[in-house]
């Protein structure tokens, strides 16, 4: 995440025992035909990205453009509709959940700014929670706060919100 991106944070209680707590770098959560729309034109991004990729490349190493790469390029209607979406879709984003649940323990996801990969989960139970702390580091001139859970028999601490933590 960069310094002009927004995080926001989400709290919901998925039942008396449970609360989860997610920031995510996306500015708005998409209704699911966005969801299923976006994966399809990400399709018709890569094959104009490819038909692109190949052009450049044959004009970067004077080779003569292939006709048909060419005349894709040139006849697709829809060219300008994909190089807008490129240019304003948010396509990578990172989102990083803790799922604190009452008497079982609490679990922390982080999400892959790639959208073919699943995110990094990890579970503590209750028992193995030895202490839950607030600290303060430095990154450059100002002091960042982030949560930690120590974890009995760990050697290192679980950073909640590793991506937040790490972001500057």
């Amino acid at each position: 995440m960069d310094d002009q991106t927004t995080d926001h944070l989400r709290i919901s209680s998925p039942s008396n025992t449970a609360v989860k707590y997610t920031i995510s770098s996306r500015t708005r959560e998409p209704a699911k035909f966005v969801v299923i729309l976006r994966h399809a034109l990400r399709i018709i991004v890569a094959f104009y990205t490819t038909l692109a990729t190949i052009a450049k490349l044959q004009l970067t190493f004077a080779f003569e453009i292939d006709q048909t790469v060419e005349q894709l390029l040139d006849i697709t209607l829809m060219s300008g509709f994909v190089r807008l979406v490129m240019d304003n879709a948010q396509w990578d984003y990172t989102e990083e959940s803790l799922l604190v649940l009452q008497g079982l323990g609490v679990q922390t996801s982080t999400s892959s700014s790639y959208f073919f990969l699943s995110p990094t989960t990890t579970f503590i139970p209750t028992t193995q929670i030895q202490d839950i702390v607030i600290h303060e580091a430095f990154k450059g001139f100002e002091v960042r706060f982030f949560l930690a859970i120590i974890v009995t028999g760990a050697t290192e601490v679980v950073v909640v919100f590793p991506v937040v933590a790490s972001a500057g």
